[in-house]
């Protein structure tokens, strides 16, 4: 029987994860929660050289400001694999490999990630675009997360200096609602009202530079008056 009870594999624990898109509009936050079942001995030995690193893979539609990184919280760290353009539209923008570094102090582990929506090309198929956003990848370092090991590993940043390379192990996850990724629906303009929108802005484009020149012209001959009657 002993025997037997060997030769059955151990199931791996998995990470519960939850996401969730906060916030309207074309700036959004992506939250991900990571919960562990860890025993309370287990929790006590966790440090801040726990790892975790979660790559995401962000589809063309959004991208990350980096220069709006350097301001979360000093326990998350990022790393974009690229230069982001953004002022780029949707049709022109590659997708974003993003690595994100944080450590495990306790059994739940909370990550968000500003993230913002481009612009996309107009249709006249439909009024909106969807994007998905795929789940991410989880690794770690942490020798107390052993139970929730996968067998596949990569080799990886150790941080967001990207100086050098560490061996991080894949956790098996348990995703909200088994989605493989969230979505979100974009406003797009209708390709038909090209013409008409083209239009309208050149008028009030012309309209309001020649009130601008109107009014500096004005301003100048009231000065020129001024200067006569002294």
């Amino acid at each position: 029987m002993l025997f037997l009870q060997l030769l059955i594999p151990v199931k791996s624990k998995s990470v519960e994860i939850t996401r969730t898109l906060k916030q309207e509009g074309f700036h959004r936050d992506l939250e991900t929660v990571l919960s562990f079942k860890l025993e309370k001995e287990i929790v006590e030995k966790l440090t801040w050289s726990c790892q975790l690193l979660l790559v995401e893979n962000l589809p063309s539609g959004v991208y990350v400001d980096v220069d709006q990184l350097s301001s979360l919280p000093d326990n998350i760290q990022v790393l974009v694999d690229s230069d982001v353009d953004i002022e780029a539209p949707e049709y022109a923008s590659p997708p974003l490999l993003v690595y994100i570094f944080t450590n495990l102090t306790s059994d739940r582990s909370s990550i968000t990630l500003p993230v913002h929506v481009r612009y996309h090309r107009p249709s006249n198929v439909s009024e909106y675009a969807q994007i998905l956003i795929e789940n991410p990848k989880i690794y770690s370092t942490c020798l107390h997360l052993s139970d929730y090991e996968n067998t596949e590993g990569i080799g990886a940043p150790c941080d967001n200096q990207n100086s050098s390379q560490c061996l991080w192990n894949r956790l098996q996850v348990l995703y909200n609602e088994g989605k493989s990724a969230i979505s979100l629906q974009v406003p797009i303009g209708v390709e038909q009202h090209s013409l008409f929108v083209g239009a309208t802005t050149l008028l009030v484009t012309m309209t309001g530079c020649v009130i601008l020149v109107w009014k500096i012209v004005k301003k100048s001959v009231d000065l020129q008056m001024r200067k006569k009657q002294l």
